[in-house]
């Protein structure tokens, strides 16, 4: 069988060995100086990168890779690992492994069966749970009438549940004003909505504001200077518009602006230098590599350098003088591409598109967001099974994995950053969620000043 290369890390990989010795969640915690809950977070990564369901699967991944000798662990360990295993009794030190060698007859029984469970392991997502299965939809651009999936709440470090959002939806804008989070529009059990929810977190309250003139859903936002613009989406009859409206929060009023040049829906948007950038989408027939850019000063639309690849449902956020165009869905598949686009250089001899580090699995309907010197890419999950979200930074041009509140799938979320954490708020995961996850991003640390 031919060698895939290892998905792992270098932390994951450590785990995986001492995982193969048999060794309990509390003695890798003992030995790694780190939290059981971390060895947890850490071995549900290597499921899902592994696409295995049990510590006995990725195992015997990691012997047919060749990543793990076998003859040197404990005598008949792989067949005494139990799946999943959870334990929580104490011990006061890992004890030393006795050296035994496995027979002969054993090591070709372990090698072979190890071969035919890393073919199964390359089957679809279906066997990362039985719970969970990837959603056929009919409509691409809704949810309704999608029966009810099975979606876990995993425990985890940096994630905090806050006060729910008024009404579930997902398909939503969100953005941020003030220090307030704003959720607009989106798709609803009871169709398309017009609502604006006003989130503070230092109350961790929520409140409404006037409803936008069009309802629409599949949309996006970005706040510039006093305006939150809510470009195009999907109207409750199924067309796609080509209205932008902007909502002043200071005085909950909405104006319109020039339209779009074309209609347009679930694009990638971001902002930079009082511009708006709208990235791909669809336009009631087609995916699109169009890029839409909106000079707020002037109230006028112009042409980008079309994208490399044509989709909707990714996600975009700028991060110095970059924009991060990451991820998407098309119907035929969901993408992991990150795609680095500089406004600077449109109309000059060079493409302004560069292409960067894929994400390590593929996300569609995904939500981006930037805290610090990091890209968050966070959700997806329309045709494949999600773990853990992913952080990208863009200096070493690495993608390293975090937890997640919700696995299996979680897309079409809104999410905006505040000073250090990000709000994902609402999206669908077999229902429309009303959820507001609120993840620490970074941390501060304030150290006291002595006075002479």
């Amino acid at each position: 069988m031919t060698e895939v290369p290892n998905p792992l890390s270098e932390r994951e990989q450590e785990i995986l060995n001492l995982v193969a010795t048999g060794a309990t969640n509390q003695q890798i915690a003992h030995e790694l100086c780190i939290s059981i809950n971390t060895v947890k977070v850490h071995l549900r990564n290597v499921f899902s990168k592994l696409e295995v369901e049990s510590r006995t699967e990725a195992t015997m991944w990691a012997v047919q890779q060749g990543l793990v000798v076998v003859s040197n662990h404990r005598q008949e360990a792989a067949d005494h690992l139990q799946p999943d295993e959870d334990t929580d009794i104490p011990v006061e030190s890992p004890a030393p492994l006795p050296k035994l060698p496995l027979p002969l007859w054993k090591r070709i029984f372990f090698i072979t069966s190890a071969a035919a469970l890393f073919t199964l392991a390359l089957l679809p997502p279906l066997l990362h749970s039985s719970s969970w299965k990837a959603t056929s939809t009919p409509n691409v651009f809704t949810d309704q009438d999608i029966s009810k999936e099975d979606n876990s709440l995993a425990p985890t470090s940096r994630w905090s549940s806050r006060a729910r959002m008024l009404s579930p939806r997902a398909r939503l804008a969100a953005a941020a004003f003030d220090g307030w989070v704003y959720t607009i529009g989106g798709d609803t059990g009871d169709g398309v909505s017009s609502e604006v929810e006003a989130y503070d977190p230092h109350s961790n309250t929520w409140q409404l504001g006037r409803p936008k003139p069009t309802a629409v859903s599949n949309i996006g936002a970005v706040t510039v200077g006093n305006l939150i613009y809510v470009p195009g989406g999907i109207l409750s009859n199924g067309q796609v518009t080509d209205a932008l409206e902007a909502y002043a929060p200071t005085g909950d009023e909405w104006i319109t602006l020039s339209s779009l040049p074309r209609p347009v829906c679930a694009y990638a948007i971001a902002t930079m230098e009082g511009k708006v950038y709208l990235f791909g989408g669809w336009d009631g027939e087609s995916y699109l590599d169009a890029v839409h850019i909106y000079d707020t000063a002037t109230d006028t639309w112009s042409a980008g350098t079309p994208m490399p690849t044509p989709r909707a449902f990714a996600g975009a956020a700028a991060l110095r003088d970059r924009i991060y165009v990451i991820g998407g869905y098309d119907e035929k598949q969901e993408f992991a591409v990150c795609q680095e686009y500089n406004p600077h250089w449109e109309g000059g001899n060079r493409s302004p598109w560069r292409e960067r580090r894929s994400m390590s699995l593929p996300r569609g309907g995904l939500a981006v967001a930037t805290v610090g010197d990091s890209v968050f890419a966070i959700g997806g999950g329309w045709q494949n099974y999600l773990a853990y979200n992913e952080r990208y930074d863009p200096r070493s041009d690495t993608w390293f994995s975090f937890e997640s509140p919700i696995i299996g799938q979680w897309r079409n979320l809104g999410l905006t950053a505040i000073d250090v954490s990000l709000y994902a708020i609402g999206g669908w995961s077999g229902e429309y969620l009303n959820t507001n996850e609120e993840y620490q991003a970074l941390y501060r640390i304030i150290l006291p000043m002595r006075h002479p």
